[in-house]
């Protein structure tokens, strides 16, 4: 009963938060000329969704919960203030090491997950640019792990609570705090599943479960890269630059464009999670296969979106 309680209050509190984010916004998201935006539309959704987590914190070890709040907070600043690249970076460093720590004592390792957590919040906050998209994808990823090792998801309640107000047109957006958040919540899977290697189909699993969001976001960081240093010969350091700038050529931004509906993009992108990836991942939850044969399933699910990439120009400038 004490379970369900806490259900309905997580569900309330995540709602009432969200309202008041809503009806008195600590931040603001300004529509520019590379947004898919037209209106000033409150932000910083992550704080509603951190305070419908807090009624689960006895399910995460400690320092998984001081993660997310500390993510939760820089992504608050930074929505607040623009923090630096450098500011940015050395807080995901601090948030990687937050997940890292009690599996510390895998020091040869270590160092591919600090990369790869914060590569990772990155990846989140890059894939969120359209209604709905970032939350939807974290509810999928959780309620397919759930689907797949029979547990219940409920840390997706406070989740669903805001994408009730998250669905286009938004009322709110996740901001950096939700995407900081959500990102960190999903990379702790991850690592949690797999920091010693010795679950290598369960983390071929999880990353397949993430096709859209690694995929999207791999291929347009390197296509832009190319283009720079490549195609317009500069020098590595400024591709790099080149690559960390706002920009808006990513996959479902293009496809966003296209259509000029959000919610119809966040459909098609669930449609490809849930009848190509996820059966995907089931056939290797549900049988003993090979190393070779679980990273043939992993390439079959991202093969076709790196082409679908490849066909729309992501990563390119894009014609108006």
């Amino acid at each position: 009963m004490s379970i369900l309680i806490n259900y309905v209050l997580s569900f309330i509190t995540t709602v009432v938060t969200t309202t008041i984010l809503i009806k008195k916004p600590l931040t603001l998201s300004i529509p520019s000329d590379r947004g898919l935006h037209n209106e000033r539309t409150p932000s910083s959704g992550g704080i509603a969704i951190f305070f419908g987590l807090l009624l689960f914190a006895d399910q995460f070890p400690n320092n998984i919960m001081y993660a997310l709040l500390f993510s939760t907070l820089i992504g608050f600043l930074d929505d607040r203030f623009s923090l630096s690249k450098t500011f940015r970076f050395l807080s995901q460093l601090v948030i990687a090491l937050l997940v890292i720590l009690p599996n510390a004592e895998y020091s040869l390792i270590i160092l591919f997950w600090i990369i790869f957590i914060i590569y990772f919040i990155n990846i989140y906050n890059f894939m969120d640019g359209i209604d709905s998209l970032a939350s939807i994808q974290s509810i999928y990823f959780i309620m397919s792990l759930a689907l797949l090792y029979g547990f219940f998801p409920i840390i997706t309640i406070p989740i669903i609570a805001f994408l009730f107000f998250n669905i286009t047109p938004a009322k709110i957006f996740l901001g950096n705090s939700g995407s900081y958040l959500l990102g960190t919540l999903l990379a702790s899977y991850i690592f949690n599943m797999g920091y010693d290697f010795q679950y290598i189909n369960e983390i071929i699993i999880y990353t397949i479960l993430l096709t859209i969001f690694l995929a999207d976001a791999t291929y347009t960081l390197l296509r832009r890269f190319i283009y720079k240093f490549k195609e317009q010969k500069s020098s590595f350091m400024d591709s790099m630059r080149y690559v960390t700038e706002p920009h808006c050529t990513h996959n479902y931004q293009i496809l966003a464009k296209r259509y000029n509906n959000h919610g119809v993009v966040t459909l098609i992108l669930m449609v490809y999670n849930i009848f190509w990836c996820l059966p995907l991942a089931y056939l290797i939850s549900i049988g003993e296969q090979s190393l070779t044969e679980s990273i043939t399933f992993l390439l079959l699910s991202y093969f076709p979106y790196f082409i679908w990439c490849y066909k729309n120009k992501a990563g390119l400038p894009q014609k108006i």
